[in-house]
């Protein structure tokens, strides 16, 4: 029991970790953000314990990433562009690869070694392609589908149509740990607020 609560405890942190990190970000995911963090503080509240670094991400964050937008038009990731504590360890490690030179050389190796973590490190990562094919079955095949809750990488087929002209609904993609029923109840109960009855059930299967 614990292992899902727990994996649904880490997505939610996540895609909420995801929003709050931002220093641009838009009204809409203020809203996703809200969404994320009180799921992520009602699993605890109904299946673990509450604590202050769970209350601060369901009730604290939320608010303060609202008001500094009302207020800068920022996210709350301007607060870390503007920590400093963070940057002096950082520029110490680099400062690490300039032993045994001269003074004059060790902040332009310092600079460089930031460049190359920051930028050009980054540039160098795959791409991912999303390109769809369609067969004569006029089936469109994804080829890097994810997992709509945890995002896993799945290889799935989506029905874009039918032979009579019709559009088919997309099945929701679930991966094997996200498609169980237990992951299900456990975010319905986190949506609702309250543990269902089928959670209540699957819980006094498990204690037995």
């Amino acid at each position: 029991m614990n292992i899902y609560y727990l994996a649904f405890s880490a997505m939610e942190l996540r895609n909420a970790s995801a929003l709050f990190l931002q220093t641009n970000i838009q009204e809409h995911d203020i809203d996703k953000l809200g969404h994320h963090c009180r799921l992520y503080f009602n699993v605890h509240a109904l299946f673990d314990r509450v604590n202050l670094t769970t209350w601060t991400v369901g009730h604290v964050i939320p608010a303060h990433t609202k008001a500094l937008y009302r207020e800068l038009g920022l996210g709350l990731g301007v607060n870390s562009v503007q920590g400093r504590e963070s940057k002096h360890l950082a520029l110490k490690q680099y400062l690490e690869h300039s032993v045994g030179v001269t003074p004059e050389k060790r902040w332009e190796i310092a600079f460089r070694h930031e460049f190359g973590h920051i930028m050009w490190l980054p540039s160098l990562l795959p791409k991912k392609s999303h390109n769809l094919r369609r067969d004569r079955n006029h089936i469109v095949t994804l080829s890097d589908s994810c997992c709509q809750d945890c995002g896993t990488h799945m290889t799935t087929q989506l029905e874009n149509g039918g032979t009579d002209g019709t559009q088919h609904e997309r099945a929701q993609i679930l991966c094997e740990l996200c498609s169980r029923e237990i992951m299900k109840e456990i975010r319905q109960s986190c949506e609702q607020g309250t543990i269902t009855p089928r959670m209540v059930e699957i819980q006094s299967g498990l204690n037995k």
